[in-house]
């Protein structure tokens, strides 16, 4: 998980790389809710890909929140069209949420 990653795009500037080892699988990681508590309104949380983020929908979308909800925006270079800076963004990342299953009810 990075804010923006080592090797990143040349065009991506960062200014706070934000790097963890950790598996994205795993829910105690110690660099990314730094980073959560560390966002100021305006901020880009930028990531190479999602899976260095998130390993599933569910996580994304609510990291992506939490994101949201510090004012910050979230983009993800592999995946352009994955980010929160448009409306168009929005309106992807609004499609991609999974569906209520029958267990949800």
């Amino acid at each position: 998980m990075e804010r923006v990653g080592s090797g990143a795009h040349p065009g991506a500037g960062a200014g706070k790389i934000y790097t963890e080892k950790i598996s994205g699988a795993r829910g105690d990681r110690p660099q990314l809710a730094w980073m959560l508590k560390a966002l100021a309104p305006d901020d880009i949380i930028i990531v190479m890909r999602l899976d260095r983020l998130a390993r599933s929908t569910r996580d994304l979308l609510n990291i992506v929140d939490a994101i949201g909800k510090a004012g910050a925006g979230f983009k993800s270079l592999a995946d352009p069209m994955i980010e929160t800076t448009s409306p168009h963004g929005k309106l992807i990342l609004a499609v991609r949420r999974p569906w209520p299953s029958s267990n949800d009810r």
